[in-house]
This record gives C-alpha cells, structure tokens and sequence, in this order.
C-alpha cells in the first residue's frame, strides 16, 4: 500500500487493505467526478439491472442529488481490487464485485464508529445479481426498507453518475475499457473499485 496522509481518514484507507482490497487512496471528494450522462448508460443502452433494485437507476441516488450532497464530504477513499480480464468478461466476477460492496458497507459503519458522522459507500454494479439472483424482484422496492442485505449491498458507482475511470486515473491505477469485443488473452487485467465518502 501506498504511504498516505497522517490521520483518521488514512486510518479508513488501512482498514480497507484489511478487509481485502488490493490497494486504496485518499483523495478530496471535490476530486470525484459526476456526470448525468454516465448514469444515462444505465438506461440506454439498457443495463439489464435497470431498475431491478433500490441500489439502481431510476429507484437510487441521481446525480443532481449526489452533486448537492457533495459538500458534505471531505475525503474521497477509492479502493480496489485487481481481476484478470478473463474473469471480469464473465459472471465469474459477481464475488470479487459482491467483496467490493461489502468492504464498502463495511467502511462505513467503520468510519462512523471512528467519528466520522457522514459515510456515504458505493459498490461496483449492481446489487441485484451479486446478492439476490434468485429473487425475481427487490424486496426493497416491493416494500420499503425490506432490503434482504442492508449491512452489504450499497448503491453503484455507474449508477450514481460517478466516472471510475476518472477515478482510477487520479489513484494512478492503470485501467482501460474492457467490452464483450475484447478478446480476454490479449486484454490487460482490470480492477473492480468501490468509494467512500467521508465528512
């Protein structure tokens, strides 16, 4: 890991190399970068999770609201967790994405029994596949707060408007698109990354 700043907010990126992500970096959440048409994506073309959790475009937080939230918060804690390609062209990905909303959940109440009393996580894609395949509709929309995974599943990256890429690059972590086009022999390795916002 890194060297990173002295303090409590540094004491939350350790915690996250601990429950299991490769690497994690601080930066200011005036850094992260939110943007309407990247949360589009999700309806066209349309991501087949739309609209099928509480975590997910149009029933979670929209990027209008996420910019209005966002001085608030002060730190922005990027994490990771590398994956070769020929894992995340396929569903054998769901348990390293299922990790990152769980380590994201977990920094959370985390942070917040550490003093931090605006904790806001986000997961990479969506809840729904990851934590309740079998359910043909989300508890939480049917009923409200009925979440199945309240302490795990966390809003989408993508879905809140946020650019990962972005992201990456100011974590000087390498990452390039990988599409169903991209042949998993010759594509580099890649990296599924949660967020932390902290105030």
């Amino acid at each position: 890991m890194s060297a990173r700043p002295a303090g409590l907010p540094a004491e939350v990126a350790r915690r996250a190399v601990a429950l299991g992500a490769t690497d994690a970096v601080l930066l200011a959440a005036a850094a992260v970068s939110i943007q309407d048409r990247l949360a589009a994506f999700c309806r066209t073309p349309r991501c087949p999770a739309f609209g099928q959790s509480r975590n997910c475009p149009p029933h979670s937080i929209r990027p209008d609201q996420l910019r209005r939230q966002m001085g608030r918060f002060a730190h922005a804690l990027v994490f990771k967790i590398d994956v070769p390609a020929a894992r995340l062209l396929t569903d054998r990905h769901h348990p390293v994405a299922r990790k990152i909303h769980i380590i994201a959940a977990a920094l959370e109440r985390y942070a917040r029994r550490r003093g931090f009393s605006r904790c806001m996580g986000f997961g990479a894609g969506s809840c729904k596949p990851l934590f309740c395949p079998r359910q043909t509709a989300c508890p939480a929309l049917r009923a409200p707060f009925a979440c199945r995974y309240p302490r795990a599943a966390r809003p989408s990256l993508s879905g809140a408007g946020i650019d990962a890429f972005q992201l990456a690059r100011d974590a000087g972590w390498p990452m390039q698109p990988l599409t169903s086009a991209s042949d998993p022999q010759n594509a580099p390795d890649g990296l599924l990354m949660g967020l932390l916002l902290l105030g």
